[in-house]
């Protein structure tokens, strides 16, 4: 089964790579250092998920999903809630360091990897 996995994945990511020609969009952000950071290319309707949860390409039944290691680090969600790591086609947390690093521990004690999201000790 996990050998499927992986196949999946690079069939998805080959996939969402290739619906990524003409149609993207770059997007640029301020840091804040004063540069210009650059944000992943996103897929037509996939520009909110793209922003909050790294699901920059694009399907061809229309569903978002994220493409590679840069889509997830750039999205708010690697921010708010460690989930920096790509995986078969979304973003997910996978080190207890991602979760420590994330906002959601901090202001909610999610700082415990279990099952590629980040959660409280006391919610296990």
């Amino acid at each position: 089964m996990s050998r499927n996995l992986v196949v999946l994945s690079v069939l998805l990511g080959a996939f969402a790579l290739g619906c990524a020609s003409n149609s993207a969009t770059t997007h640029k952000d301020d840091s804040e250092s004063g540069k210009q950071a650059s944000k992943p290319d996103f897929v037509g309707e996939c520009e909110v998920e793209c922003d909050k949860a790294g699901l920059c390409g694009k399907l061809a039944d229309g569903s978002c999903l994220a493409r590679d290691a840069k889509d997830c680090k750039s999205s708010s969600f690697c921010e708010e809630k460690g989930e920096c790591t790509f995986s078969a086609g979304k973003c997910i947390a996978s080190t207890d360091e991602e979760c420590k690093n994330s906002v959601f521990c901090k202001e909610k004690g999610a700082c415990t990897l279990k099952a590629g999201k980040c959660v409280s000790s006391a919610g296990m």
